[in-house]
């Protein structure tokens, strides 16, 4: 972590400030299917309606707490050693490909079905 604290905070703190979306039901019954719509993503909407940033809000929605602190505990145990091996270029680029990566069964209903 020394001397590598602004990279790996710069990619972990945005998670912890998007509550979970069973935090946001709780709030508000609402919240949670307006959060789907807006910030998820649905690869229609990505070409149909625009809603180019739906890759990257994706990445930063989490289900539940044990969904958010998990994958927030996988990243500090792991980015010391990826930026070792790859570098901070190939961090950035694990993260935002495991996010790609997350939205992959999507990708693949969406052209099959």
């Amino acid at each position: 972590w020394k001397g590598n604290f602004n990279l790996y905070a710069a990619i972990i703190l945005p998670q912890l400030l998007v509550p979970p979306l069973v935090a946001c039901e709780a709030l508000s019954p609402n919240i949670t299917p307006r959060m789907l719509e807006v910030f998820s993503f649905y690869p229609s909407k990505f070409w149909d309606e625009g809603k180019w940033w739906s890759p990257l809000s994706y990445m930063f929605l989490h289900m539940n707490e044990a969904h958010l602190f998990g994958n927030v505990f996988g990243q500090i145990l792991t980015f010391p050693c990826v930026h070792d091996s790859l570098g901070s270029g190939g961090l950035c680029l694990t993260f935002f490909g495991g996010g790609v990566r997350s939205m992959h069964d999507r990708i693949i209903v969406a052209i099959c079905c």
